[in-house]
């Protein structure tokens, strides 16, 4: 049984708890099992061959766009990731409001009246680190590592997008410059219901791996850690000011959609992109 599960049903036969874990229980995202298996981490010369031509296309500035701008994603590496179980979807507004009303969870903070941020199916945004790893463990689980975020996105293979090798415009929810414009090519003007881009799931099924909301993970933030990460379940530095983000959100553009994308973010921050997902071991 899943570790989530077993949690919920000790609580289940605790005394005044049942409406509570009932509702949790009924609003946890479906559960993707990743089995054990190997991963290329990291922006690899193949990942440059997309990344650099995607970067030009929204920006004439040769440096931000040359190969040693993507130096923190470098070098590309191999390592063996342990099985683990991951949300299938971002976490959504219902499901987190569920720990907010148990007085575990702090409310998102993000506006409940704007309609292009603010629905239940909508991933719940404006969370902290603290607050999203408070999430997880309430549900019986935890956030996921980096290495675990890409293995999940990225599969047996070395696919650049979750959703395959080639740029898709209409395959996530992004911007090609401005991110609330209506037009964008995805059809959102901000923030899309999780699910809503079936053919862009990753290899193992998991869904919004690109765009939409970027992703805690629990590995501090390094530049430099790729050179020296274990080769076995990595779990990023001991230590840090920021912690990585993966994913994208609304507002990128193509190239930071790839599955080797990585991103720095201090823990307190709760903003309008920052969302998140759990895993299980």
């Amino acid at each position: 049984m899943p570790p989530f599960l077993l949690t919920l049903l000790a609580l289940h036969l605790l005394p005044g708890l049942h409406e509570d874990v009932r509702a949790v229980s009924v609003s946890t995202p479906a559960i993707v099992r990743i089995p054990d298996g190997e991963v290329s981490v990291g922006t690899s010369d193949h990942d440059l061959d997309v990344i650099v031509p995607l970067c030009h296309a929204v920006s004439d500035d040769e440096i931000s766009c040359s190969p040693e701008a993507f130096a923190a994603e470098m070098p590309a590496h191999r390592v063996f990731i342990s099985a683990f179980r991951l949300d299938r979807t971002e976490v959504t507004q219902r499901a987190y409001r569920h720990c907010v009303t148990a007085s575990v969870c702090a409310p998102a903070r993000s506006s409940e009246t704007d309609a292009r941020v603010a629905g239940n199916e909508f991933p719940v945004v404006g969370v902290s680190f603290a607050d999203a790893q408070r999430y997880c463990q309430f549900v019986g689980g935890r956030l996921p590592t980096e290495a675990e975020w890409e293995r999940a996105a990225r599969g047996d293979g070395a696919r650049s997008f979750p959703g395959g090798d080639l740029y898709n415009p209409r395959l996530a929810d992004h911007t090609a410059g401005s991110g609330d414009d209506a037009d964008d090519p995805d059809g959102y003007r901000v923030l899309a219901p999780v699910d809503s881009f079936p053919n862009a799931a990753s290899p193992f099924g998991v869904q919004d791996m690109a765009g939409n909301a970027y992703e805690w993970t629990s590995d501090y933030f390094s530049e430099s850690y790729y050179a020296v990460s274990p080769r076995v379940n990595p779990r990023g530095p001991v230590a840090g000011s920021a912690r990585v983000v993966r994913g994208g959100s609304f507002r990128s553009s193509a190239y930071s959609l790839l599955v080797s994308r990585r991103a720095s973010v201090a823990e307190n921050t709760r903003d309008i992109e920052l969302g998140f997902r759990c895993a299980y071991d």
